[in-house]
């Protein structure tokens, strides 16, 4: 898929509003403990207490002084991806199905997310995935997927233990989500809803 294309376009368009969210919900400090998560960012001179494990010693044997280093929260966002795939998704329009039409803009921006570096989850999975391989393998299960309610899916995203992120859902109806599940939804991810159209 070309970087140019309206897809990957549509991708960046909708991950900005998620970025912000995100770098909201990690906050404003730096933390200066490293663990997995965490980008490297900078050093700085040893205060007492400071965590010994954090100690960047190639700086602290050249300068002879001790040194830290100082990390900041991993900014990667996360693209949850809830597709409906009950009996209307089969309707056939200009000689292909609704399912084959979601199933493809999913792959698309799925593959955005790749390519920037961030993460992507199928719902109802709770695990989201960032190579290439993986994300294939979670779009080809959807094509046998049995038709799990669009709306189970998104109990799912509105879970606690789900990772915060940019939610796309992709439909052939009218979005009708109960307001108390769309409360708990937006609470957590930035909402986008793609709804297929037949033509004329």
């Amino acid at each position: 898929m070309s970087g140019r294309s309206p897809i990957a376009a549509l991708y960046r368009l909708a991950a900005r509003p998620g970025r912000s969210v995100l770098d909201a919900l990690a906050g404003a400090c730096r933390s200066a403990a490293l663990h997995p998560g965490l980008d490297l960012d900078a050093v700085r001179p040893y205060v007492l207490g400071d965590d010994v494990r954090t100690m960047a010693w190639h700086v602290t044997a050249r300068t002879g002084r001790p040194h830290v280093r100082l990390a900041h929260p991993e900014r990667a966002l996360t693209l949850w991806l809830a597709l409906e795939t009950g009996p209307g998704m089969d309707a056939l329009a200009l000689g292909r199905s609704r399912r084959a039409a979601a199933l493809e803009i999913a792959a698309a921006l799925a593959f955005a997310a790749q390519r920037a570096g961030d993460r992507t989850g199928l719902l109802p999975g709770r695990a989201p995935v960032r190579d290439r391989v993986s994300v294939a393998r979670a779009i080809a299960r959807l094509e046998r997927e049995d038709g799990m309610p669009l709306e189970e899916k998104l109990r799912v995203a509105a879970d606690r233990a789900v990772r915060r992120g940019l939610l796309v859902v992709i439909t052939h109806a009218a979005a009708q989500f109960e307001p108390s599940l769309l409360r708990a939804i937006t609470a957590r991810h930035a909402l986008v809803v793609l709804r297929l159209i037949d033509p004329a």
